[in-house]
């Protein structure tokens, strides 16, 4: 196991795809899901000679990397799914390359943003100097420290930075970090109670059931300066210009008719000579047969789905325990930036139920989009409500740091993830020594199945981690159909 994993952790900090092998007869292969990791899995296959149909449950390729248009006008959209493109993630910026898709920073990185915390409105800019009155237990050392020291100091020392490249120590990292949820990895650290509650606010509670409940290397093996980054929205964040869904429209239009639409998964079945997939399609049921299947499915969903024979001891525990996070996302259109106007990003970073709020912006106009990015219960209870009351809702928890939003909002859309019938969830939330001993498991295939997505990644909930597990499964079936 520990090769396999040490085998994890570098091929998901891989920069270009790897050489596949090409097959010596006939090889077809089945994709379930044309997200970022059967999109990318599917086009490397094809261009090495191998049949390959990818099966897409939903009108649309991309998964769960979606860009929200309808409801909005102007052109204004908002990235309701994966957002953000780290430059030190070499897979999604190779793809953008050889697709010719416009990048560009996130927008606002270089201004200050809101901390509102504890009633009060704190201005911060991201590795500034300046010392803040953090209304927070804090000791002596961590008042001089600030915030951008305490988040490396506690979240990601020194020693830690840099995208691990495998081996024993990259291993023995993860599992010291896995054994641990996040709140408790900072408190070996010697954070104070007082630390974590300051750091826990924003992002880290956007995963699983907050920074109590997941591994602490769901954050730390994505590199938590990453994650910090995106706390204080760093320069070396990069998105899609004209939206992110673009990007996998850009790689299924090389796909093409390879791709079925509209095509829901029932049932797989394998035997020796080959796999059987039985799916639903607007012209009945129907069933696909290849050498082969990548299954990119996330569990919550393919938990759901009739296996034969069923899978193994060591999967069954994965497929029926993983658990999957809660998200709800409101997006509010502006009819025009004002916080531009006043010098700040329009970022919140907050303790209330709004816990992050992301600034969008139309870059062939004034508008703009402020999106709460809600996890856990409270996007369960939010996502419960109607659009109306969501919309409310969300002016109602931004206005007290920008008054000028309800005069400002002109419409408003949601995305609820748990509501979302071919994701059931956002992303996959690993709880301590899950990623240790679940990685591995979904990394061997099960008889002619192998398994992608997100979720058989050490980087969760990141597009590089979803294309780094769809080009292993096609490199692991190459190498085999190539024999």
């Amino acid at each position: 196991m520990p090769d396999l994993l040490a085998f994890l952790i570098e091929s998901d900090n891989w920069e270009k795809p790897p050489a596949l092998a090409s097959p010596t007869k006939p090889t077809r292969i089945l994709i379930l899901g044309a997200g970022m990791a059967g999109l990318v899995a599917g086009y490397e296959l094809m261009n090495q000679g191998y049949d390959v149909r990818i099966l897409e449950a939903r009108a649309t390729a991309g998964g769960r990397v979606q860009t929200l248009r309808e409801g909005f006008t102007d052109g204004v959209y908002a990235d309701a799914g994966a957002t953000f493109i780290p430059d030190a993630h070499g897979l999604p910026s190779y793809y953008a390359d050889l697709l010719k898709l416009s990048v560009f920073d996130f927008s606002g990185s270089d201004l200050p943003e809101i901390y509102y915390v504890k009633g009060q409105r704190i201005q911060y800019s991201a590795g500034s100097d300046a010392p803040v009155d953090w209304p927070y237990a804090l000791t002596a050392a961590e008042k001089a420290m600030g915030l951008a020291k305490m988040q490396t100091t506690y979240g990601s020392p020194p020693d830690l930075l840099g995208a691990p490249k495998g081996g024993a120590a990259d291993v023995a990292r993860l599992k010291l970090e896995d054994a641990l949820s996040l709140d408790a990895y900072m408190t070996s650290k010697g954070a104070s109670a007082g630390a974590v509650e300051l750091l826990d606010v924003g992002f880290n509670q956007l995963m699983g059931e907050g920074p109590s409940s997941y591994s602490a290397a769901v954050s730390l093996s994505g590199d938590h300066y990453i994650s910090s980054n995106i706390q204080n929205s760093g320069p070396d964040i990069k998105r899609i210009e004209g939206g992110n869904d673009l990007f996998p429209a850009a790689l299924a239009a090389k796909l093409s008719s390879r791709i079925s639409y509209s095509t829901e998964v029932l049932q797989i079945a394998q035997d020796n000579s080959g796999v059987r997939v039985t799916c639903r399609t607007k012209d009945g049921q129907q069933e696909a047969s290849a050498d082969y299947v990548i299954c990119t499915l996330p569990f919550s969903i393919l938990r759901n789905i009739r296996v034969i024979p069923g899978c193994g001891a060591a999967l069954g525990e994965v497929l029926q325990t993983l658990g999957y996070t809660s998200v709800t996302r409101i997006f509010l259109q502006m009819r025009e930036q004002f916080w531009r106007t006043q010098g700040l990003s329009g970022k919140i970073v907050s303790d209330q139920t709004m816990t992050v709020v992301y600034p969008g912006y139309n870059p062939a106009g004034e508008q703009g989009t402020l999106g709460l990015y809600m996890a856990s219960a409270n996007a369960r209870r939010i996502g419960a409500l109607s659009l109306d009351e969501q919309i409310e809702f969300a002016l109602g928890q931004v206005e007290p740091v920008y008054p000028e939003v309800r005069q400002n909002y002109v419409a408003g859309v949601s995305k609820v993830w748990d509501a979302d019938p071919f994701a059931k969830g956002a992303y996959a939330a690993f709880t301590p020594g899950q990623m240790e001993s679940f990685l591995p498991v979904m990394a061997e295939p099960q008889g002619r199945i192998y398994f992608a997505g997100e979720h058989a990644s050490t980087l969760t909930g990141w597009i590089q981690g979803a294309m780094a597990s769809g080009l292993r499964a096609a490199q692991k079936i190459a190498a085999t159909a190539s024999q």
